[in-house]
């Protein structure tokens, strides 16, 4: 597991973020990224299937996570 993984687990205490790294097996191919895509940005999948990328990506977990992390994902 990376360690934003375990960021992510160890802040989400509702569980409503499955955090997972990219070495997931068949992950990134089932989204349409490449590997190279996978490795140079965060990613996030919502539950519509929206994929978000990097500073985006980050800002979406933030509000997701609730409390203090959605006010902080509110300055983005």
């Amino acid at each position: 597991m990376t360690r934003t993984a375990q960021w992510i687990r160890a802040r989400d205490h509702a569980n409503r973020v499955l955090a997972l790294p990219n070495q997931t097996p068949d992950l990134i191919e089932r989204y349409g990224l490449a590997r190279a895509d996978a490795n140079r940005s965060a990613w996030v999948i919502d539950s519509d299937e929206r994929l978000y990328e990097g500073a985006d990506a980050v800002n979406r977990i933030l509000r997701e996570l609730g409390g203090l992390w959605k006010t902080i994902s509110l300055l983005y």
